[in-house]
């Protein structure tokens, strides 16, 4: 899955182990069907890293927890609570699909009302004597309570639009920052995924393990230069898909990892395409960025080869003096060509990555940035900002489903 050719038309697109791959000196593996060469990423950790972290989502979706196998299932009678059971032939598996929603019960309800009215979790903890580990396993079950509701797609949808964006968010009341994947449909405004680069499970290898502590570059209104800065930050890295957004590191007794984004990434779409399987036709708008592409591409392959899904980069800017409809010529790995335009006071530049149409998404600049907005603004980002990075996670979890019920 995420170790193959990412070039559409080559005969080893999307193919693990193609007999035209060439591991070269330095770890580089080259396609020399099509001259694409990409850095070797840890598959087998990967897939350990995916599964633990996605046990409750699969099973939310109707996917078996252990293994994540979607088609291979059988009925297997009943629970103690009469609820549906499902064994998986492919690794015996038996899990009890739990996709209806709950009500919140009365041990989380006040919690949840702390988080969505801003109200200072210190003075719950003092009145209810808990510590700050109780809190945390608080946010927890809530959070996977009401990730349930996130699993919600409508299935009659023949049509969705998605976009992608990246959003930088502080924690442990420092410097260091999660890098969040956020998806959402640019109709609705509907967050439909959102990953941290957090891991709180199994010990994972180094070379998975982020670290960074370059100083992001000032970003300017002129979408060109722009668009040129991270095109040659992309060319000139040592490693294809990896990437510096600055410091990100726990404390020294704090559990859990930050890994590379380019695995959260990975994990991010494959959630998302079992999410969207029953969507017949979908057009995704992603961040510019290698590996965001890389693995969205990856995880909706198929849907790429039959022309039921098109990926283009979308970066959006400021008033500026723009010529609308102006294409600029870059070097870029996939596609050379971006269209610059403007609607209102907000200019926006696309790059048709897959489809033959080079089509512009009015909406999409116009809804991007919403849930963004709702974050930076709500009233409990402060203290959030102050928390692990295990929490940050939870809370965004939770801040995204209270978020689409506003929308209902």
């Amino acid at each position: 899955m995420i170790n193959t050719c990412k070039t559409i038309g080559c005969p080893s697109f999307g193919i693990n182990n193609s007999k035209s791959y060439r591991m070269l000196d330095n770890d580089e593996i080259f396609c020399v069907e099509c001259g694409f060469s990409f850095y070797s990423l840890y598959e087998s950790e990967f897939n350990k890293y995916k599964l633990e972290s996605n046990k409750n989502i699969y099973k939310s979706i109707g996917h078996c927890s252990k293994c994540g196998c979607q088609n291979n299932l059988i009925g297997y009678g009943s629970s103690t609570s009469k609820k549906p059971r499902r064994k998986c032939l492919n690794c015996g598996g038996v899990f009890t699909s739990s996709s209806e929603k709950f009500d919140i019960p009365d041990s989380l309800k006040e919690i949840n009302d702390i988080i969505f009215y801003g109200d200072n979790i210190n003075d719950y903890k003092k009145s209810n004597k808990v510590s700050a580990k109780v809190i945390g396993q608080k946010f927890k079950k809530l959070a996977i309570l009401l990730g349930k509701e996130n699993t919600f797609i409508d299935k009659v949808t023949y049509h969705l639009d998605v976009a992608t964006e990246v959003i930088l968010i502080p924690y442990n009341s420092s410097n260091n920052t999660l890098y969040v994947i956020v998806s959402f449909c640019i109709k609705t405004g509907r967050v439909l995924q959102l990953t941290t680069n957090y891991f709180a499970n199994a010990p994972l290898i180094d070379e998975m393990v982020y670290s960074g502590n370059t100083p992001l570059s000032n970003v300017s209104n002129d979408l060109a230069l722009e668009i040129s800065k991270k095109e040659n930050e992309i060319s000139s890295r040592n490693k294809f898909f990896n990437i510096d957004y600055g410091s990100s590191m726990l404390k020294k007794n704090e559990v859990g990892h930050i890994i590379k984004p380019v695995y959260a990434a990975y994990r991010h779409f494959d959630i998302l395409n079992r999410k969207l399987t029953e969507i017949k036709y979908i057009n995704h708008f992603i961040e510019h960025e290698s590996f965001i592409y890389a693995s969205c591409l990856s995880s909706f392959k198929e849907k790429v080869i039959n022309r039921s899904c098109n990926i283009y980069y979308l970066r959006l800017g400021k008033k500026s003096n723009i010529n609308p409809n102006k294409k600029l010529a870059l070097k870029n790995y996939w596609k050379d060509t971006w269209n610059i335009s403007r609607i209102n006071d907000i200019s926006y530049a696309i790059c048709n990555l897959t489809s033959t149409l080079n089509i512009t998404n009015p909406i999409a600049p116009l809804t991007q940035d919403k849930f963004t907005k709702y974050i930076f603004e709500h009233p409990f980002y402060t203290q959030l900002t102050k928390m692990s990075a295990q929490n940050v996670t939870l809370l965004l979890d939770i801040i995204s489903v209270n978020y689409n019920k506003k929308l209902q």
